[in-house]
């Protein structure tokens, strides 16, 4: 990880190109199919590459799913339910680091040109006016200034 301990024009570069930006690669491979395995996020979209009958794409239970004598039914129901939290996660968490990316971005490209290369010299109001979108991404209020 960057060493933020000094918060720099530079330090900042580094935190955004290595840490957000493997992070944000990791992210994306996690929505990925791999050879033989399918992303979470396939099987939530119904993505199916499955050639059997009555298979369902979320749990392959097979003929079970249909069954009302052995609830099967509600099984499947509640691990999709659970399934498209997770998948939703997923999805906040790339909005967020996008926004974040891009913001530190922001702050290096405007804020450190004009006002320094430090960011003590930076006005905190002008900081948190970048940062409203990742403000709202997380749940703290509304991205309009």
């Amino acid at each position: 990880m960057a060493d933020l301990t000094h918060l720099d024009s530079q330090s900042l570069q580094r935190f955004r190109d290595i840490d957000i930006a493997d992070f944000m690669a990791d992210l994306k491979a996690i929505t990925k199919d791999e050879a033989g395995v399918r992303a979470l996020h396939s099987l939530v979209k119904g993505i199916t590459t499955s050639d059997h009958i009555d298979e369902n794409p979320i749990l392959a239970i097979g003929l079970m799913a249909n069954g009302e004598e052995v609830a099967g039914a509600g099984l499947v129901t509640a691990v999709k339910t659970s399934a498209e939290a997770i998948d939703g996660v997923f999805d906040a968490q790339s909005t967020l680091f996008k926004d974040i990316d891009r913001d530190l971005g922001e702050t290096i490209r405007t804020l450190l040109k004009t006002q320094g290369t430090s960011l003590t010299s930076i006005d905190g109001e002008a900081l948190l006016d970048i940062f409203s979108d990742v403000d709202s991404d997380i749940g703290g209020g509304s991205t309009e200034t």
